[in-house]
């Protein structure tokens, strides 16, 4: 064990001893502040930003998927990484450098994609304000659009398979 540094290295035998300056580096434990966005798709592809310590040299993983187009800042203070493809769910992130391992447990939430299996009413007047109730999965946190139109006051029911929405105005 020793301090973050470049140190010597010596070997000593009954003939004396022999040194090399500046032949090994202790490279210092890499740590974990912050992740974000917290979450992304289960396709993979979103860009994330970890910020922390001692990064030079990271290699990053998503659950035990390895993250893709890592770019550590110059201080090794933050890095960039792609999201693999992955599994619906909370996932830690991990960070590996030759001065160890950081994981930040819970750190990124893979989202599926959402479906829609139904649409009701399937008309309404083009003054809008048509309460429509879409039946699907993986809804939670939606927002709706009718054409190009945001709907309002979307309402996603607790276990996220179905909601709520006004329709809004349109041609």
């Amino acid at each position: 064990a020793g301090t973050a540094g470049l140190k010597s290295v010596s070997v000593t035998t009954a003939g004396g001893t022999a040194t090399k300056a500046s032949a090994f580096t202790y490279v210092a434990l890499p740590t974990i502040t912050s992740v974000a966005p917290a979450s992304g798709p289960v396709a993979g592809g979103t860009t994330i930003t970890i910020v922390g310590t001692n990064l030079l040299g990271a290699a990053v993983k998503v659950g035990d998927l390895a993250a893709n187009t890592v770019v550590v800042n110059a201080t090794g203070t933050s890095l960039t990484a792609k999201t693999p493809a992955g599994t619906a769910g909370l996932k830690s992130v991990s960070v590996t450098t030759a001065g160890g391992t950081a994981t930040k447990a819970s750190a990124f939430t893979y989202v599926a994609l959402p479906t829609i299996t139904s649409v009701a009413p399937a008309s309404g007047p083009v003054a809008g304000g048509t309460t429509i109730t879409i039946i699907g999965t993986n809804l939670l946190g939606a927002t709706v659009k009718v054409g190009d139109l945001a709907a309002n006051t979307v309402v996603v029911n607790a276990a996220g398979t179905s909601l709520t929405a006004k329709a809004p105005a349109g041609t």
